[in-house]
């Protein structure tokens, strides 16, 4: 019986009996029973000593294969609850018994593999001293030598227990080194005895040698290594890649210091002996070889650059050339190519550094002299990669020239001068190539100029040869234009004013010779190269590292061009908004370089210092009475669609304004406004239009106004709440809203007066003010206190809050439901659940509207604190469903597709234990409408049916479906499993593929 075996062998009793039925189960089972019975029968204790005495005692007569099997299996388990004690003083007399078994029984599997996991088991539990007997030698020579043992199970224990000795803590120091180096040994006479003909023992042991490297000592690492390199070779191609893979383990579980740089160096250049071979092949173990051929020179150039940079860049063009025959177009498909590539892109990340970048540029100006270089000689071959013959590659190669632009970044020229003429060439010829390479073509040319700087990228590619006298019927490279237009960053102001400002002129003057000579297409082409000049001036301004030099001799032309040249007018603008952004930025504390200086990194990036931000926005600061005037007379006479680009220079430049003029400025402004209200003379659209344009004015000087003046601002804006003109309402509401951002505090000190004026302006809102109305009201939900008067101000705006809901606009519903929310969390959170049903309530009694439209919106109101509040909606509304499913016999279509839309709501975010409480009530509503198609009500109603049944189930939707509509739920059911079926043979077909 069970309960009479020790404790430790009732689960393999248990287990022998449950698997009784099978020959194999059945002799364990009685090898166990027999030796149990033996032991009583002698008068001993059953105990798992007494047990393995009898196994051993059993297993040293001679038995036929299956007994013998049997025998070892229950050893292999009963020797696992034996104190080490025991199986140390039965040492010698266990090994030699287990040797002789094993090895007269060779040719079974069964014997071969528990017998290993004995040898396992006594070989874990013996001391240093043990380790001196022959018997020891013995046992791990049969452990190693199963570990290429033909047969799949026994090879894979062997393995496994190998592994086990070497990487966990069984074994005492001294013993797991003796263990490491037999295994050393053995893999070395395995290596040695392979063949081309027969790689069958070495392939099986490589998979271990990957699993075990991690556990290995430093020296032993580094002997492997060795004994690895020694079988790289191109005849066996699925050998190579399980090989090169093995090499690489060793080397990411290496220490850097721990494996030489003269070994690494060593296999890198037997792996590029191969290459010519390797490369040549196009079958499936090829593929595999050279992916792992890839893998490996990542890891190992990697490996060098740790330990020696000199010594990695210096084979980077050995590695470079080797891998760009990859790219050639081949039949070994696409896949290599990008993997070629992304390697190539990964080395110059990690090798091209800055004492190889240096060396390059101190050889000097002779492309003699820095061909000997490492990098020039990638360059030559990246440039190599260029050629027409690696056109359908081009896609790949691009990315190594980004990688290159990016890693060189300004010190990219004069070396890479030769790649981006190429590129350049590339890019006019780019119709003939795939998507893939013009997409890339794109991102290549906005690397050159971010990285080369548009000064000598225009001095490799002028815009015309002649840029005293540009001609558009000469070659030319006008089409940078865009490019640089997108790209320039941190590059020089006074080139722009020096040579490309110049050349703008010559093109408007040649533009109106042409308009009155009668040639109105090339004055068209030519003033459209002309504006596009122009259009680059904004990207000159970010960043610029030269403002405070090159702004003062500028910002005249600037100032006429934006009083005197409306189609240049948005140009300049936007160039100094850009300008003053630039110099905030980098002159702010908040940083995006925290491992190195400010100057550094803004070098690094061409960007400019904080010194250089400093020095600029102090420029600009003084030319601001100049500027300002010009701006605010400039938004005066533009349109209002043009108006935004002005109203943000003002605003910009207000920021940086000293704050007596910026004062002054202001008080203008305040005085012409409230002037213009009072004043009864103008005609009605004059007067709109003039408040419109102060209050636009009012609102970009707004942020860099001080407290006294925003406060000022605020008496002279809270009349034109109620202003009769939409455009008038709007400004002044979303200049409340700004004001509370910018000047919170002050705003907060007003709340008293503001609350009041707020529910009074509503009987005069116009649609045109509703969003930014709507933003006010967000802000004053959330800064209120919560007392008494928030739910009296909750109470007078919320009809306006729940209209919202159904507005035309998107933004201004959006900001309806945002409210919403946000008026509930502020109850939840100050009030708890009381609170919180007052505004359900709130909600409910909009059902009982007087017009559709706003019983409609009630509902969506509903629906949306629903969503938010759906597992404690039956709590806080518990008669929300009942109420909300009467509204599906209203004859208003408008409130049934808002019921529906509950519905559906409903259906997704409640609890089914809820569900099934109005499930009868709710599909009987809905069924009302399954016949009708208008308004796509019939498509609803099965989609709110459908998800009923995936929250409860088919039973339950059935039963409570009226009996004339349960053919509804029939089909609906009927079509869940047919999309079910469909999407597990699609499954199916995945796993099979």
């Amino acid at each position: 019986a069970a309960d009479q075996e020790p404790p430790e062998l009732q689960q393999l009793s248990t287990e022998l009996k449950r698997t009784s039925s099978s020959p194999e189960g059945k002799a364990r089972l009685a090898v166990l029973m027999a030796i149990r019975q033996a032991i009583v029968e002698r008068g001993g204790t059953p105990s798992c000593a007494a047990y393995a005495a009898g196994l051993m005692s059993s297993l040293s007569q001679q038995h036929d294969e299956e007994t013998t099997a049997a025998v070892v299996y229950v050893l292999s388990h009963v020797l696992q609850n034996v104190s080490q004690t025991v199986l140390r003083s039965k040492f010698i007399g266990i090994a030699d018994l287990l040797l002789a078994t094993m090895q007269y029984h060779d040719g079974s599997a069964s014997v071969a593999r528990h017998g290993l996991h004995c040898v396992h088991l006594i070989i874990a539990a013996q001391e240093v001293e043990a380790w001196r007997t022959p018997q020891m030698g013995q046992l791990t020579e049969i452990l190693l030598s199963h570990a290429v043992d033909p047969r799949p199970k026994v090879r894979k224990a062997a393995q496994g227990f190998v592994m086990s000795l070497i990487g966990q803590d069984v074994l005492p120091g001294e013993a797991k080194a003796a263990v490491e180096s037999k295994a050393l040994s053995f893999c070395a006479s395995t290596f040695k005895a392979c063949t081309s003909a027969d790689t069958v023992s070495t392939q099986q042991l490589l998979g271990m040698v990957k699993e075990l490297a991690p556990n290995l000592s430093p020296k032993a690492k580094q002997s492997l290594l060795l004994q690895l390199a020694k079988l790289i070779s191109a005849e066996d191609k699925t050998m190579l890649a399980q090989v090169l893979g093995a090499i690489e383990t060793v080397l990411q579980c290496s220490d850097p210091a721990s494996v030489s740089e003269k070994h690494i160096n060593k296999a890198v250049t037997s792996v590029l002996d191969i290459h010519s071979q390797l490369i040549t092949g196009s079958d499936a173990a090829a593929h595999e070889a050279i992916k792992a051929y890839l893998s490996f020179l990542s890891q190992a150039i990697e490996r060098l650059h740790a330990l020696d940079p000199s010594v990695s860049a210096a084979r980077l063009p050995d590695v470079f050339a080797a891998v760009g025959e990859l790219l050639l177009p081949r039949a070994i498909g696409d896949e290599l190519a990008v993997a070629g590539a992304n390697l190539m892109c990964d080395l110059i990340d990690v090798c091209v550094h800055g004492a190889v970048i240096e060396e390059a540029h101190e050889a000097g100006p002779s492309p003699v002299k820095r061909a000997d270089t490492s990098l020039e000689r990638v360059i030559a071959q990246v440039l190599q990669l260029l050629q027409p013959s690696y056109r359908k590659s081009y896609h790949c190669v691009l990315c190594v020239v980004q990688s290159l632009l990016n890693r060189l970044h300004r010190q990219a020229a004069p070396l890479l001068d030769d790649v981006v003429k190429q590129v350049l060439h590339i890019a006019q010829n780019q119709k003939h190539l795939s998507q893939g390479a013009q997409d890339e073509v794109t991102h290549t040319m906005g690397s050159i100029v971010t990285n080369l700087g548009p000064e000598h990228l225009l001095t490799l590619a002028p815009l015309f040869p002649n840029m005293a006298a540009p001609s558009l019927t000469e070659r030319n490279h006008t089409w940078l234009l865009p490019y640089l237009k997108k790209h320039v960053r941190g590059a020089s102001l006074a080139f722009f004013a020096q040579q490309l400002l110049p050349l703008a002129d010559l093109l408007q003057q040649q533009a109106l010779a042409a308009e009155n000579d009668k040639r109105p297409v090339e004055a068209k082409n030519v003033m459209m190269l002309h504006h596009q000049i122009w259009s680059l001036l904004p990207s000159f301004c970010l960043d610029c590292t030269d403002l405070a030099t090159a702004f003062p001799s500028l910002a005249k032309r600037l100032g006429v061009t934006i009083e005197q040249e409306p189609d240049l007018r948005g140009f300049c603008c936007s160039a100094l908004a850009n300008a003053v952004k630039s110099c905030r930025a980098a002159s702010s504390s908040e940083g995006d370089t925290e491992m190195m200086g400010d100057d550094d990194a803004a070098a690094r990036r061409g960007g400019m210092s904080e010194e250089e931000a400093k020095k600029g926005s102090s420029c600009l600061a003084g030319f601001a009475k100049n500027f300002l005037p010009i701006l605010f007379n400039a938004a005066s006479t533009v349109s209002v669609l043009e108006r935004e680009q002005v109203l943000l220079a003002i605003a910009e430049y207000a920021l940086i304004t000293e704050r007596a003029h910026l004062n002054s400025f202001f008080q203008n402004v305040m005085k012409k406004l409230l002037s213009t209200a009072t004043d009864q003379g103008m005609m009605d659209t004059e007067v709109e239009e003039t408040k419109a344009l102060l209050l636009d004015l009012s609102l970009a000087l707004m942020p860099a106004l001080d407290t006294a003046s925003a406060e000022f601002l605020y008496k002279a804006v809270t009349p034109f709440l109620g202003d009769p003109s939409g455009a008038v309402q709007k400004r002044a509401y979303k200049l409340l809203q700004q004001m509370s951002l910018h000047h919170l505090g002050m705003l907060t000190t007003k709340l008293s007066d503001l609350q009041p004026q707020l529910v009074t302006a509503l009987n005069e809102l116009l649609p045109a003010a509703s969003k930014w109305r709507l933003r006010c009201i967000s802000k004053l939900c959330e800064v209120l206190p919560l007392d008494a008067s928030y739910l009296t101000f909750i109470g007078a705006i919320l009809g306006e809050v729940i209209l919202g809901t159904k507005q035309a606009a998107k933004k201004t519903r959006e900001t309806s439901f945002q409210v919403l929310v946000l008026i509930a969390q502020r109850l939840e959170g100050g009030g708890g659940a009381d609170k919180l049903k007052e505004l359900f309530s709130m909600l409910l009694a909009g059902l009982a509207g007087t017009t559709n439209h706003m019983v409609s919106a009630s509902v969506l109101a509903l629906s949306r604190l629903t969503y938010e509040y759906a597992e404690r909606i039956g709590e806080l509304a518990p008669e929300l469903l009942d109420t909300v499913t009467v509204l599906f016999q209203s004859k208003s279509r408008e409130i049934v597709t808002s019921a529906l839309g509950f519905a559906k709501v409903a259906s997704v975010a409640l609890a089914p234990s809820l569900l099934r409480q109005y499930l009868g009530g709710l599909i009987a509503s809905l069924v009302i409408w399954s016949g009708d198609s208008r308004n796509r009500f019939r498509l609803k109603v099965k989609v709110i049916v459908e998800r009923l049944m995936r929250r409860t189930s088919y039973e339950e939707v059935l039963a409570a479906t009226p009996e004339e509509h349960k053919k509804l739920a029939i089909a609906v059911h009927k079509r869940l499993k047919r999309a079910k079926n469909l999407k597990a043979r699609g499954k199916e077909e995945e796993g099979r593929l």
